[in-house]
């Protein structure tokens, strides 16, 4: 594509970040839609993109955006994510991974954007013991995947209403390396992110869930080389559903393993930790290949052992860096 005038929600997020940037390398034309209290001072792109400030929460703010704009794609993967919190929460997540995405549809009506890519999850899909294809029922398990499921949900009756005309919906795995963020403390409320960190920091010990839980795995760029694979490729009209994934699929206890190892961690590892367990934890949710992904010939790049290496980098990095800023003040 050439320049394009872009909407993206959840802009100033982990994903968001990244798929900012690769955006802007594209030399599209960034709009990022979020409220203002996320519009931080470590922000990055204030300077390169305009900051369309709103609550997906407030429908008339987010009409008004959209006429502003007028995006010719609109990338929606404003969301809330941590599942453990969803079950404290679940009015909370439904009003905002539903309630906002039917606010963000509903003011699309009149503007037919000529894509609309809308961030499911793999957390839709109902346990099993193999990879899941894009073929099989939604619905989800915890309070997260069902908000979700229903924003989805919501998506596909816009484009039967005739409000959207042109849907690729994605389900990514598990995306790891938040390190972009900088932001230590929320970081430690995500599986790998809290390893790596309490590794980093020489903790005496981390306590962690179910040991056994099974996902797929991606880094977060590979990740986001799949998103602009998709942009570049586009589809026909009507909707296109793609899993995000490759082929690493992997039991937690695995990957605190393969971290320990690349961090020479000499802790300990407690597992069934009370605190860390959720009231239901699907015990295997991974992913078959993409579709879509795999007829236009996208492949990660990086294997899992890569991944976390270079997460582990990015970690250690930022970790060294904030200290240096901890300690000058």
């Amino acid at each position: 594509m050439d320049e394009v005038r872009v909407l993206i929600t959840g802009g100033t997020g982990f994903i968001g970040r990244h798929l900012t940037r690769l955006l802007l390398d594209k030399g599209w034309e960034v709009y990022v839609l979020s409220r203002k209290d996320r519009f931080t001072e470590d922000y990055p792109f204030k300077d390169e993109v305009n900051l369309a400030t709103a609550d997906l929460l407030d429908p008339e703010k987010v009409r008004e955006v959209v006429k502003n704009v007028l995006p010719e794609v609109v990338i929606h993967m404003a969301a809330l994510t941590a599942v453990r919190k969803s079950f404290k929460e679940p009015n909370l997540f439904m009003r905002v991974n539903y309630g906002g995405t039917v606010n963000l549809v509903e003011a699309l009506r009149d503007y037919q954007p000529s894509l609309f890519l809308f961030y499911s999850t793999a957390e839709t899909y109902f346990s099993s013991d193999t990879p899941h294809t894009e073929d099989e029922p939604i619905g989800g398990e915890t309070p997260y995947a069902i908000s979700k499921a229903a924003a989805e949900l919501y998506v596909r009756y816009a484009v039967k209403a005739g409000y959207l005309n042109k849907v690729v919906i994605v389900r990514p795995c598990n995306v790891y390396d938040r390190s972009i963020m900088r932001d230590i403390e929320e970081s430690r409320g995500y599986f790998v992110e809290k390893a790596i960190i309490g590794m980093l920091e020489n903790k005496k010990y981390l306590a962690f869930g179910n040991p056994t839980s099974t996902r797929t795995w991606m880094h977060v760029e590979d990740h986001v080389s799949a998103i602009n694979a998709i942009l570049e490729h586009g589809g026909e009209r009507g909707i296109i559903t793609t899993n995000i994934s490759g082929e690493e699929h992997y039991e937690c206890w695995h990957i605190v393993t393969m971290l320990k190892s690349i961090t020479n961690y000499k802790g300990s590892i407690l597992w069934y930790n009370s605190e860390c367990m959720r009231p239901y934890d699907p015990p295997c949710l991974t992913l078959a290949e993409g579709r879509f992904l795999r007829e236009i010939g996208w492949k990660p790049r990086l294997n899992i052992l890569d991944g976390l290496k270079k997460a582990v980098e990015n970690w250690r990095r930022v970790l060294s860096e904030e200290g240096e800023k901890a300690s000058s003040r």
